[in-house]
């Protein structure tokens, strides 16, 4: 009989089953949706059960209300009481997500190569490059959050020089392959003019975390109200996967966005009715 549970061993069980089920998808050479349907649905109940109240866990595609989409992403994060969720035929892996609604995208390998990581990388800007429509920079809205509030003028929404008012992204892997100083070099190379649109964290099994950081003199901090300069690797001795789900906790509580307004979704030509008085 069970005396005690153990959250560390769950934490890792989850994370193993996670990359499980989309490592057999991929050697196959099919979709996750046909291979452990069950399995997969229960994973990501799991990750829900973990993660802050009215927060789901799906996949698909992301959009906005300018026309732009990402490609199919493995893990959206996403706002399940705030935003409608548009899936095309009952299948859920056409499913497609308001980018105001989405708090984190996310990629998941086995075994990580040069050739993933670019991939993953360029995946994922697109991502971080969907415009949340904002019709004033002094109201935002906090995830999990239905009222919007107007801000002091340090305080504006501004997804391009904060990182808390952008999409979290991030790729989890059971082996990285790859060096770490490759993988920072790789990194630097692609983002360093554009930091804005790089990667949040890169997690695995047997290399220690990597991420983007702030760097202000002596002090170095992942979140805050600037946008990152650089990237560090931090030895992380438990499974990232814990340190994942902390992570996705706490950008949820603390990340901002715009409100979802369906009308710049689908916006309608005004109607206009004619009406005749008739005078006796």
């Amino acid at each position: 009989m069970q005396t005690k549970f153990d959250i560390a061993k769950f934490i890792k069980d989850l994370s193993e089953d996670l990359v499980t089920i989309f490592d057999r998808s991929s050697e196959e050479g099919i979709h996750p949706d046909e291979v452990g349907k069950l399995k997969e649905i229960n994973i990501k109940k799991q990750i829900e059960s973990i993660l802050p109240s009215g927060v789901g866990v799906g996949r698909g595609f992301v959009f906005d209300s300018f026309g732009n989409i990402s490609n199919q992403c493995d893990i959206i994060i996403y706002e399940k009481n705030t935003i409608p969720v548009f899936v095309r035929n009952d299948n859920i892996e056409y499913s497609y997500y308001p980018c105001e609604g989405v708090i984190a995208v996310g990629e998941i390998k086995s075994t990580l190569s040069i050739e993933e990581l670019k991939s993953s990388l360029d995946k994922l800007e697109k991502v971080k490059k969907l415009k949340r429509l904002c019709k004033n920079n002094r109201n935002f809205r906090c995830y999990l959050s239905v009222g919007e509030f107007y801000g002091a003028e340090s305080e504006i929404f501004d997804p391009i020089n904060k990182i808390s008012d952008s999409i979290f992204t991030f790729l989890f892997c059971r082996n990285n392959a790859i060096a770490v100083d490759t993988v920072l070099e790789i990194l630097k190379n692609k983002f360093e003019k554009n930091m804005e649109y790089s990667i949040n964290r890169i997690y695995s099994f047997n290399k220690p975390l990597i991420s983007n950081v702030i760097c202000e003199g002596n002090r170095t901090s992942l979140f805050g109200d600037k946008k990152p300069n650089g990237f560090c690797s931090i030895s992380y001795k438990s499974n990232q996967f814990g340190m994942l789900v902390n992570d996705l906790s706490g950008f949820a509580k603390r990340g901002r966005t715009q409100s979802f307004d369906f009308a710049t979704y689908y916006p309608h030509e005004e109607l206009y009715i004619d009406i005749m008085l008739n005078v006796l």
